[in-house]
């Protein structure tokens, strides 16, 4: 009898998740209630401006009017999950080619000593501010990469962990990437989920099975990988999990506060209540809970 390969149960886990969400979508479009406030009523209570919005290329008026409602609706999920808004920023969403021009003169100056690669988004180091394609080649809609960015702009406004890596002050620290990676994973998750695209469990559920494929524990540093092209999984899917992880027993606004008191070892014990070592043996005990291989369950 064939065996199925760790890769072949990741697809089969996906491929589940889809049927599911499917089902899921339906019965949210065909019976979701019309009581609660909608997303545009929740944003005018925040009491916020419009942010900025440039437009580079051919946009008709329903994709400009969907592209700030996007934006919208993230600043409110994020306002009442993690308690923070802004819309001191500016919005460019170009035509794939401009974003191209863009995406290279950010690495100019950035690649060198950071390895910058981004396909959907970007958020400079010297302004507040997301640019981002027409379209997508790796999301569902715009408003998923730009509720990822606008997450990422929050980081930076807290203090976000990247912008001091990338000069090289705090490279030799444990490695922590994974927070601003999962984190901006862990918080679009909570966009489509209040948008009813995507359910959290489906999300959750989905990346653990390709967790249990892997058969690794969550790596204290890329060093631990074992193979190293898995560094982004390990840092934007198992890194959603185990943010959801944290905020279960810190609540969601310890992840912003992580940025704030520094984005580092100190900084975590401080937001999360625990070190980086109890994390470690904490959550490896959760994956053999949640994630572990087949041939051990």
């Amino acid at each position: 009898m064939a065996r199925l390969t760790p890769t072949g149960i990741a697809s089969l886990a996906v491929l589940a998740g889809a049927l599911l969400f499917g089902v899921v979508l339906g019965f949210v479009l065909a019976f979701g209630s019309s009581e609660s406030p909608s997303f545009e009523e929740r944003w005018a209570e925040l009491g916020v401006p419009e942010a900025e919005f440039v437009f580079g290329g051919d946009f008709t008026p329903a994709e400009e009017a969907s592209a700030r409602r996007d934006l919208k609706v993230a600043q409110v999920v994020y306002a009442e999950h993690f308690g923070v808004v802004t819309s001191d920023l500016t919005v460019y969403v170009v035509s794939n080619d401009l974003f191209e021009d863009y995406e290279e003169q950010v690495v100019s100056v950035l690649g060198a000593r950071h390895g910058f690669e981004s396909t959907c988004g970007i958020v400079p180091p010297d302004e507040p501010a997301i640019v981002a394609p027409k379209d997508c080649p790796e999301t569902r809609s715009q408003g998923a990469f730009l509720a990822h960015e606008y997450f990422r702009v929050l980081q930076r406004e807290a203090g976000g962990l990247a912008w001091r890596r990338q000069v090289g002050t705090v490279r030799q620290m444990a490695w922590l990437d994974w927070i601003e990676a999962g984190s901006a994973v862990y918080a679009t998750a909570l966009v489509s989920d209040a948008k009813g695209q995507t359910p959290l469990d489906l999300r959750r559920d989905s990346v653990r099975a390709a967790w249990a494929a892997a058969e690794q524990p969550f790596p204290r540093g890329p060093a631990d990988l074992a193979d190293p092209a898995q560094e982004s999984f390990f840092a934007y899917d198992v890194g959603f999990l185990a943010t959801e992880w944290l905020v279960e027993r810190a609540g969601p606004k310890a992840v912003l506060d992580f940025f704030r008191f520094g984005g580092h070892s100190a900084a975590f014990e401080a937001a999360f209540g625990m070190t980086l070592d109890e994390f470690h043996a904490a959550f490896e005990q959760h994956r053999l809970e949640v994630a572990s291989p087949l041939w051990q369950r």
